[in-house]
């Protein structure tokens, strides 16, 4: 989950209720590749849900672009 992704107005509703179910989401990054290579995980190169290599094809909603600031699910 993205950065933008935990302040989106959108996302508020489903946000709350995982804080009511003690299990708050706490977390989100806008550059995943830098933050797990810092890990030590090497990049494979963005997938994003519905796109090449990521259940592709399945997803009903457009493949999100990858970099896109302030849009959830766009890493």
């Amino acid at each position: 989950m993205t950065g933008a992704t935990l302040r989106h107005p959108m996302t508020q509703p489903f946000l709350r209720f995982l804080c009511e179910d003690g299990t708050p989401w706490r977390f989100g990054t806008e550059e995943p590749e830098e933050f797990l290579g810092r890990l030590g995980w090497t990049e494979r190169g963005p997938e994003q849900p519905g796109g090449p290599g990521a259940v592709e094809g399945r997803r009903p909603y457009a493949v999100p672009l990858h970099g896109v600031g302030g849009c959830p699910g766009t890493g």
